[in-house]
């Protein structure tokens, strides 16, 4: 079989070669990538998956070696989409961290006609938002509005393209990032980097003023918990098909993010009472200011490790089993801290008989700190005291 030639199509594009066509920018990263694709496409039988096997296979196939035919295939792609219009593309390297990848280049040929247009209308300052959206300048201005068309065309290029950079294809954002300092767009550690909406509510709920720096950490952590709190009830907003509203303060918006999570929750974990825990007497006690309440769910038991940010949630199924029980300790109906109890049949003596008793296993508080109050460690002693006291009646 003589060696098969590349065919180049200049005014369409396309590179062919046995039948495959290629009519996009694309790269091949190594000779794996290209036995694969073109051996597959191509249908041609492999009997053994071996890389010295394959590329053995391919050579005598094609009278080219994998390492030569990326190697030609590559430089023509780029001789092909990439060369005469280099200048232009690299213009929009921001969106791809200052490299040349396929996702630019094709992102580039899609919209050349709409840049080119813009060029020769001499509005080339518009042309980074027509990119990251793929619109016309007339879609653009009725997608946005009059207000913030004004200003995207009164930005130079180079603002434009901040923007654009951290709006994407959507302009959702476009109002909040049309009125934020180019010098904060820029900032390489800047929280914007997490997404627009969400830093803005968040520098702003911190309080600390556009143009802040964000070169400490302390400061970067402070927005990015409430970025984080921010975004997670905007999903779950849009998941559940619930409100979300970017003016809500800090409070409410905590409040919601509870709301929203506990349905989750719900829908995920059973609060169905586990069956074993029937027998289980103590199922509330008091004591002063405190009172100790048993969980019953598998709900109930993650509502408890969220609420109080600790794993106990990693005990369900010993509860389900059986083998364990948690209790939800509270101070004036306030959450404090989660007891852990060991059932009879968990312990083992020193001859290997099974304990007849319930037994401490732990109790932390907020982040598994531990219990300073003498109160809250008696109403501990008092639940297995009377859980040991049924059992003994038994």
């Amino acid at each position: 079989m003589e060696r098969i030639d590349f065919i180049v199509d200049q005014e369409n594009k396309v590179i062919s070669y046995n039948g495959l066509e290629w009519g996009s920018y694309k790269l091949y990263k190594s000779v794996y990538y290209v036995t694969e694709e073109v051996l597959t496409r191509t249908k041609t039988h492999v009997t053994s998956g071996h890389p010295a096997a394959v590329n053995k296979l391919f050579t005598k196939t094609f009278h080219i070696t994998p390492s030569n035919f990326k190697k030609v295939f590559n430089a023509m792609m780029y001789a092909l989409w990439v060369k005469p219009y280099k200048k232009d593309i690299h213009k929009y390297l921001t969106f791809s961290a200052g490299r040349i990848t396929p996702k630019v280049v094709n992102k580039y040929h899609k919209v050349k006609t709409i840049l080119d247009q813009n060029k020769k209308d001499g509005i080339e300052n518009i042309s980074p938002i027509c990119f990251a959206t793929g619109q016309t300048p007339q879609q653009l201005k009725t997608r946005v509005g009059k207000s913030a068309w004004k200003k995207i065309c009164k930005n130079t290029f180079t603002r434009n393209l901040l923007i654009a950079k951290h709006m994407g294809s959507s302009t959702g954002n476009i109002n909040i990032l049309l009125e934020t300092p180019s010098s904060i767009l820029k900032q390489a550690n800047s929280p914007y980097a997490k997404g627009a909406r969400e830093s803005l509510y968040a520098i702003r709920k911190a309080g600390f003023p556009l143009t802040h720096t964000f070169r400490h950490s302390a400061d970067r952590n402070k927005v990015k918990l409430i970025q984080n709190i921010y975004a997670d009830t905007e999903r779950m907003s849009k998941q559940l098909e619930k409100a979300f509203n970017s003016d809500w303060s800090i409070g409410k918006l905590q409040a919601k993010h509870s709301e929203y999570a506990d349905i989750i929750r719900k829908r995920k974990f059973s609060d169905e009472p586990f069956a074993v825990l029937d027998n289980i007497t103590v199922k509330h006690l008091e004591f002063g200011e405190y009172t100790a309440t048993l969980l019953t769910s598998a709900l109930e038991i993650v509502q408890e490790g969220d609420a109080m940010h600790h794993c106990v949630s990693a005990y369900v199924d010993s509860v389900r089993e059986g083998r364990y029980l948690v209790y939800s300790i509270k101070k004036d109906g306030v959450r404090s801290s989660t007891l852990g109890v060991f059932s009879p049949t968990k312990i083992t003596g020193i001859l290997g008989e099974k304990s007849k008793v319930w037994s401490y296993q732990q109790q932390y508080g907020v982040c598994n700190q531990p219990v300073a109050m003498v109160e809250e460690t008696l109403i501990a002693d008092m639940v297995i005291a009377e859980l040991n006291k049924v059992q003994a009646d038994e």
